[in-house]
């Protein structure tokens, strides 16, 4: 009786699991408390991982909004691929969950209050002390990014959707003021109040601003930019919704834009900080009299490189400057998908910075927006 090798049935060769397209498999994203420092309500969260730099991205929204509605774009797995980092939204005063703005920062000037909250919670979280930072802002929240650079903060990177920096004065009466005035009426006849928040998307959705918004983005605003569940001023009503923006603070917000002085001085942001500027084609936020966004963008690369000399500046493409077809000047919100990809690339170059390049255009090592400053007042 012969034995033959106890013969088992074949098992089928296990599928191959499937390679990551990035490195996103490596990486978590850990949403973390909401923070206040000094009156300034921020959130903190994590996208994890080995970094040897580990930047930190400060996202500031535009005037009138909060910091929700980044979350369509810093929630985004390209950013989270490119590289470990933490990033910061932040509520400016008299915004989202913020303190408001009263005494000496009234009335608002951009180069006074919105450079005082971005150091306020760069301070807080530790962030001055040479560690990469990336500013990603949108409109006025873009011109602070600016601002706080001028004014000292080392930034790396900023990217800059549709910033508001014009080469003149929001009092220079001699200059197309048909925009600023459109935005400051319209500020100012702002709705407040809303018995539910069916009634107030009822509301908000056929207007112009949001109808090209990306679904994400409109419910961010609509969870950060509103109280919710007290009574709203609404007689009658116990459970009503309220704008927590003070139309008259973004009235006078837009009054108290940067104006010549901040244009002259954008060249500086040429030593050590790649910028990158986008605006919409279809927007009707920048025109003047330059004409329309693609005018605007031929001033602001003319005023980042005055100087049509061959290497100006050890980066040649430095600004760089896009112009979106088909978008508005809410294109952050409308498309945040390629918004996102647009920090993603800024995002590698802060984490493998160029060793020779000066990361801040300021010698002043201790910014502060006030030349002679006293006690906070906030």
């Amino acid at each position: 009786l012969s034995l033959s090798p106890c013969r088992t049935k074949p098992q089928p060769k296990p599928k191959p699991k499937p390679k990551p397209s990035s490195l996103l498999a490596a990486r978590a994203m850990h949403r973390v408390e909401e923070k206040r420092s000094g009156g300034v309500a921020y959130t903190r969260g994590t996208w994890t991982g080995e970094s040897p730099r580990r930047p930190l991205v400060l996202y500031c929204h535009a005037t009138g909004f909060c910091k929700e509605v980044w979350d369509c774009l810093a929630l985004q797995e390209c950013i989270g691929a490119a590289a470990a980092h933490d990033f910061i939204a932040l509520d400016f005063r008299g915004h989202g969950d913020s303190d408001g703005l009263h005494g000496a920062d009234w009335p608002p000037k951009w180069e006074r209050c919105l450079v005082a909250d971005i150091i306020n919670v760069l301070e807080a979280e530790n962030a001055l002390d040479g560690r990469p930072l990336l500013g990603v802002g949108h409109s006025m929240g873009a011109s602070g990014l600016v601002l706080a650079a001028l004014s000292g903060v080392g930034f790396l990177g900023l990217v800059l959707f549709e910033p508001i920096l014009v080469p003149y004065d929001a009092t220079d009466a001699q200059q197309d003021q048909k925009v600023l005035q459109r935005l400051v009426a319209g500020a100012r006849r702002r709705r407040r109040r809303w018995r539910d928040g069916a009634e107030l998307k009822r509301y908000l959705a056929p207007k112009a601003t949001f109808r090209t918004w990306n679904e994400r983005a409109f419910e961010g605003y609509i969870r950060g930019g509103f109280r919710w569940n007290c009574g709203g001023g609404v007689p009658g009503v116990s459970r009503g919704i309220e704008l927590k923006c003070d139309p008259r603070v973004e009235a006078f917000l837009y009054l108290g834009r940067c104006g010549r002085a901040t244009f002259a001085q954008l060249p500086k942001l040429m030593r050590g900080t790649r910028v990158a500027v986008v605006a919409g084609d279809a927007s009707t936020h920048v025109r003047g009299p330059w004409g329309d966004a693609a005018g605007y963008m031929d001033q602001l690369r003319a005023a980042f490189n005055p100087n049509p000399n061959p290497n100006p500046h050890p980066n040649p493409n430095n600004p760089s400057v896009e112009l979106w077809e088909g978008h508005t000047h809410w294109l952050p919100l409308e498309d945040p998908a390629r918004a996102a990809r647009c920090v993603a690339a800024q995002l590698v170059a802060a984490a493998n910075p160029d060793p020779n390049a000066n990361p801040n255009p300021n010698p002043n090592p201790n910014p502060n927006p006030n030349p002679n400053p006293g006690p906070k007042r906030w």
